[in-house]
């Protein structure tokens, strides 16, 4: 089961039920969890 997770302007999508941290710093952003496969930054 693949699922999206919204996160501080950030869409991921998530390993079955798995959840993960994602910190944003001015435009760097970094995922805390390997369970994240695929993570894209929507804002424009």
């Amino acid at each position: 089961m693949w699922k999206i997770s919204y996160v501080s302007g950030i869409f991921c999508q998530m390993k079955k039920d798995s959840y993960l941290l994602v910190v944003q710093y001015s435009s760097n952003v970094h995922i805390v969890n390997m369970e994240c496969f695929t993570c894209y930054s929507v804002s424009a």
